[in-house]
């Protein structure tokens, strides 16, 4: 796919890797592609509907441990109704927890983005049946969330 440069590591869309990087997912209980706006292009118009019991799963690789270099981390998602506490997002952990790990929080920060175990959490809830743009980027040792592409 054009448009991706060598530090693209994974580029989904509809439950593929379009940005030819090798890896392959593994879908995991019956999660379906889902219209949410006028018909027309399937990459624009669509999206992967997780139902709480499903999800995407990629064998761990290099590509998902940045160690100490710079990063961004960035995806669209739609929160339907109050989220189990700790539902992950994305999560590339490690046997012993190391690694990233993108979730939304629980407990009195339910539906909060957060970044590996709560070390970065969102200043509010994400909305309910609103697109939000999610973005987190290390530069320089420090991590930033963008929710909407505004630093929060």
């Amino acid at each position: 796919m054009s448009g991706n440069d060598a530090n693209t590591k994974l580029l989904l869309q509809n439950f593929g890797d379009k940005g030819e990087t090798g890896h392959d997912l593994i879908m995991v209980g019956d999660p379906t592609i889902k219209s949410f706006g006028a018909e027309g292009n399937s990459l624009v118009n669509h999206s992967a509907f997780f139902d709480g019991a499903s999800y995407a799963q990629a064998p761990h690789h290099a590509d998902w441990d940045p160690g100490t270099n710079d990063f961004c981390v960035q995806y669209w998602i739609m929160r339907v109704g109050n989220q189990a506490d700790y539902a992950g997002v994305v999560s590339g952990l490690k046997n012993g927890g190391s690694g990233l790990s993108f979730s939304l929080g629980g407990g009195a920060d339910v539906n909060k983005l957060r970044l590996l175990g709560g070390s970065i959490l969102s200043s509010e809830p994400l909305p309910d049946m609103e697109w939000v743009h999610v973005a987190f980027e290390r530069h320089n040792d420090i991590i930033t969330l963008y929710v909407n592409g505004v630093a929060d």
